[in-house]
C-alpha cells in the first residue's frame, strides 16, 4: 500500500483542524482505501472508514463506498459488505455486481443483506439494479434463488420499464428448467420477443437445448410470426438495423437453416415482412447467408408465396450478423 502516514493514530492529527488534511495526505488515504477495497482488507477499510468521520469533507465519497461494495460482493465478504452498507455504501450502483457471482456460495445471504438495508427488489432502483434482478432470474438454474426474487415482489415479468424481462434472458442464455420455472410462476410471455431471443442463441444450430426451448415457447402459445419488439412503446436503445423482424428473420440472419427448419415446420409465414419491408429470405441474402436463403427461397416456391427478387436490398454487413436479444 501506499507509505502513508498513519494520521488515525497520529497525535498530530489532535491539533489538526478538520479542514485542513493536506491534500497529499488525502490523496494517499484515498488510494490506501482503493488498495484496501481492491484486497478486501477488513481492519484497515474500517479504520479508515472511521477516520472519513472525523474530517470534514469526509474522506470517503458514496462513489468510493460503492466501489469498495462491488469488490465484496464479487468477493462474497459478507461482514465487509455489512460494514460498508452500515456506513451508507449505495447497493444501487453495486448491485450489478452480484451478476458475476454465478453459483458461489452465500449469494443469498448477500441478497438478504441488501434487503435489510432497504434494497428495492420490485423497482431494482436504477437500469443496473433492474438488470441485476432481470440477469439473475434467467441466468441462474436456481430454483432457490428464483423463488426468493419472487417472494421478496420481484415480479415473473420483471421490470417493465426494462427492455429485457427475464424470460427474454433466459430464452437467450439460460436453459430448459430455468424458463420452465419461470413460465410456472407466470412469467407473461406477450411481447417479450423471447422466441426472437431463443432463436439468436450462440449455439451450434442443431443444439437439442435451443431447439426444444423454442418449440417450448412455441407450443405456451408465443406467436410465430410476430414482428421483435411488438408491444414495446419504442425501440429499446439496443435495437440495431436487422432488427424488427420475425424469429424467422432472426434465423435467416444467423443462417440458421434447422432452426428456420423448425419455424416453418411450426407455420411461419415465409411471405412475412419485417418493419423495413424485406422477407426472411430477403434477409438471408442482405446479411449472406446462402444456404438458409436457399431453403426458404425452397420453401417460398412450394408454397406459391411470390420470391419477389429485388437489387436494392443494403448493404447492412459482411457476412453473419448475430444480433442476440442484448441481454
Amino acid at each position: 500500500m501506499s507509505p502513508t502516514k498513519d494520521l488515525s493514530s497520529s497525535p498530530a492529527t489532535d491539533h489538526t483542524p478538520k479542514n485542513q488534511l493536506d491534500k497529499d495526505n488525502r490523496q494517499n488515504l484515498l488510494s490506501d482505501f482503493q488498495e484496501a477495497s481492491h484486497a478486501n482488507d477488513v481492519a484497515r477499510i474500517t479504520s479508515l472508514l472511521d477516520l472519513s468521520l472525523t474530517l470534514h469533507p469526509p474522506l470517503l465519497t458514496p462513489a468510493d463506498l460503492s466501489t469498495a461494495l462491488c469488490y465484496a460482493v464479487t468477493a462474497g465478504e459478507l461482514p465487509l459488505i455489512k460494514l460498508l452498507l452500515a456506513h451508507g455504501a449505495p447497493i444501487t450502483t453495486s448491485a450489478n455486481a452480484l451478476t458475476s457471482r454465478e453459483d458461489k456460495p452465500n449469494t443469498l445471504e448477500i441478497l438478504q443483506t441488501f434487503l435489510q438495508h432497504g434494497w428495492d427488489v420490485a423497482s431494482a432502483g436504477t437500469r443496473e439494479g433492474r438488470m441485476t434482478m432481470n440477469m439473475m432470474m434467467a441466468r441462474k438454474d436456481s430454483e432457490e434463488l428464483i423463488r426468493w426474487f419472487l417472494t421478496n415482489a420481484a415480479p415473473a415479468r420483471g421490470i417493465p420499464s426494462d427492455p429485457d424481462p427475464p424470460i427474454r434472458l433466459a430464452a437467450w442464455t439460460s436453459t430448459l428448467p430455468t424458463i420452465r420455472l419461470l413460465l410456472a410462476h407466470s412469467a407473461p410471455l406477450t411481447h417479450t420477443s423471447a422466441l426472437h431471443a431463443a432463436t439468436s442463441r450462440q449455439r451450434p444450430d442443431a443444439d437439442a437445448q435451443t431447439l426444444a426451448i423454442m418449440n417450448l415457447l412455441l407450443d405456451e402459445g408465443v406467436d410465430v410470426d410476430e414482428l421483435e419488439w411488438t408491444g414495446y412503446a419504442k425501440l429499446p436503445p439496443s435495437a440495431e438495423r436487422g432488427d424488427g423482424g420475425t424469429a424467422l428473420h432472426v434465423a435467416a440472419r444467423g443462417g440458421w437453416v434447422r432452426r428456420a427448419g423448425l419455424l416453418v415446420g411450426r407455420g411461419a409465414d415465409v411471405g412475412r415482412k419485417s418493419r423495413e419491408g424485406y422477407t426472411a429470405r430477403e434477409w438471408a441474402q442482405i446479411f449472406k447467408q446462402e444456404d438458409v436463403g436457399g431453403y426458404l427461397e425452397e420453401v417460398m416456391r412450394e408454397r406459391g408465396v411470390d420470391v419477389g427478387k429485388r437489387g436494392d436490398l443494403p448493404n447492412w454487413g459482411d457476412g453473419p450478423q448475430v444480433v442476440p436479444g442484448r441481454p
